[in-house]
């Protein structure tokens, strides 16, 4: 539906009216195309700046002709759930840019409001809503009768893995892996008080995982898939304030898969704490995805791959060159995680210390922050728009670092080392090294050690007398 409104008077009344009501987070977006300038790339910018995108660096990435703009535009129009396109004095734009403005709407299935100061229609614009659902306004209130209030989006809505509490004290160092002991013997290793810090963290990941393999066997079936544990436990994590919290609600989660007769085995806790494994809830990552640093990627960046590029190579601190060939199958369809795989084709030896087997693949699940989809959803639809057939995510675009790191340093922001191996990188990833297997005997009464250290209750007069 095309609405043209008629305003022969152009009373200021209805252009400041309407630029107030200016709310892209609403799913509204107000453009004033530039005056003096013609053509449909410039019509295409001015859409582009009024969505809040950056028009600056066009040239260096890209998007100068009108082509790649529009598709840059629709991208962006369907990742923001526009609804409403208001294009202000549209009758001193050409048959083309009407062409064009119900071209991108139909695609992006945005309503289109053209704001008309004449007492009608010209006939050649008139020619170019034949066959189109459209209606002829002359009051303002029924161009745009009242919306109701949508919840704020991305970049207002920010969830909260991006920001951690501040006010979050760090736990002690314990870094027990024995998960028949872990509690057990945690009083005397950072005392009745660390205990019971370590302990509340502890028992949150331990709930957590009972919910989650409630909602995830189903009958007599007790195999998991590990991609689906990792996407479980980096999510679990990736708010954590520190990495002992980290480390505590991981252990949590593997006294709760024990407790279900699943053997959950994790890195060694000490290559987590230490900084050698990296990953969600270990290094900036989501968290170092903060509201400010959003913020500055969408109005910074236009091109919705490289903004994703940045935010992605951000989220996961991998190089650029490792996101580069991307499948489209790496990213989940509600672009809720990423999974990323490498195939190694010989034996060799990475910083970390670990081994890669002969054609054996790396995987490492990462959770995607709810504020971050939006800028992955503009990569789809621009790939879509683009006619990509190549199978991977980025192949619309020259996504070299030259280009994403300009992008970046545009931004003010710094991203991850771009010079390490790209089997260490996933294999420095702490969820590549997690295995998940059903053994009846554990968790059940059999699993005598197991089950004391699960019902350990510290003694507190004890606990005094000793410290």
């Amino acid at each position: 539906m095309v609405r043209v409104l008629l305003d022969p008077g152009d009373e200021v009344r209805v252009s400041v009216g309407l630029l107030q009501r200016h709310d892209p987070a609403g799913g509204l977006v107000v453009v004033h195309p530039t005056p003096g300038l013609c053509g449909l790339a410039a019509l295409a910018h001015d859409v582009l700046a009024a969505l809040g995108r950056s028009i600056c660096r066009l040239k260096a990435e890209r998007l100068v002709g009108s082509a790649r703009a529009g598709r840059a535009v629709v991208a962006w129009l369907l990742a923001d759930q526009i609804e409403d396109l208001v294009v202000l004095r549209a009758d001193r734009l050409s048959a083309a840019g009407w062409d064009w403005l119900l071209a991108v709407c139909r695609r992006s299935g945005t309503r289109l409001v053209l704001i008309c100061h004449v007492h009608a229609v010209a006939p050649a614009l008139a020619d170019v809503l034949e066959g189109t659902s459209h209606e002829i306004l002359t009051d303002l209130g029924t161009t745009l009768p009242g919306r109701p209030g949508r919840p704020g989006r991305a970049p207002a809505a920010i969830h909260s893995v991006l920001a951690p509490a501040p006010q979050a004290v760090d736990l002690p160092l314990y870094a027990n892996e024995q998960i028949h002991t872990y509690r057990s013997a945690a009083p005397a290793a950072i005392g009745l008080r660390g205990f019971l810090q370590t302990d509340a963290v502890y028992q949150q990941g331990r709930a957590a995982a009972g919910a989650w393999l409630d909602t995830h066997l189903t009958g007599a079936w007790k195999v998991l898939d590990i991609a689906q544990v990792q996407l479980f436990l980096t999510e679990l994590v990736q708010d954590s304030p520190t990495r002992n919290h980290s480390l505590a609600r991981l252990r949590g989660a593997q006294g709760g898969f024990r407790a279900r007769s699943f053997d959950l085995k994790l890195p060694p806790g000490q290559l987590m704490v230490t900084g050698q494994l990296t990953g969600p809830g270990l290094d900036g990552g989501a968290a170092g995805l903060s509201v400010a640093v959003l913020q500055r990627i969408r109005a910074g960046v236009a091109h919705p791959t490289i903004g994703a590029g940045i935010a992605l190579s951000l989220l996961t601190q991998l190089p650029i060159l490792f996101l580069h060939s991307l499948p489209w199958e790496a990213l989940s369809p509600d672009n809720h995680a990423l999974r990323l795989t490498w195939f190694p084709q010989y034996a060799t030896l990475v910083p970390s210390k670990f081994t890669i087997r002969r054609h054996h693949p790396i995987t490492a699940v990462f959770p995607v922050p709810p504020a971050v989809r939006p800028l992955l959803q503009a990569v789809r639809c621009f790939a879509a728009e683009s006619d990509n057939t190549t199978g991977r995510l980025f192949a619309s675009t020259s996504f070299t670092f030259e280009r994403i790191g300009a992008a970046a340093a545009h931004c003010k922001i710094t991203l991850p080392d771009q010079h390490r191996h790209r089997a260490a990188n996933l294999l420095q990833t702490w969820q590549s090294h997690v295995t998940c297997t059903y053994t009846p005997y554990l968790g059940s009464k059999f699993d005598t050690r197991f089950i004391a250290d699960q019902a350990f209750a510290p003694n507190p007069h004890v606990q005094a007398a000793s410290a």
